[in-house]
């Protein structure tokens, strides 16, 4: 059990500090760019990059949670008969 909740945290923390607007290695990002320009990222600009990132990424959670809903559904005996009741979902 250790041995999981270790793994589970690297996995976390890796894919926490990936440069993607809506995690936190956003900030990694943003800093070389910031480094380079001598000045802040223009904050507008930089606002608009993190809520699409963030939208990207609910917008990944919710295909994912349907791709899996569907695969549950589909293979039991219930759901063969809620297929049918909503046949114009693909």
């Amino acid at each position: 059990i250790v041995l999981f909740l270790v793994l589970l945290s690297l996995s976390l923390s890796l894919h926490n500090v990936l440069p993607i607007p809506a995690f936190d290695g956003r900030r990694l990002a943003f800093v070389p760019i910031t480094a380079l320009v001598r000045r802040d990222f223009y904050p507008n600009l930089s606002r608009y990059i993190h809520t699409a990132g963030f939208v990207a990424v609910l917008m990944l959670i919710v295909v994912i949670t349907y791709n899996d809903l569907t695969k549950i559904v589909s293979t039991t005996s219930l759901g063969s008969k809620i297929h049918e009741i909503f046949r114009f979902i693909p």
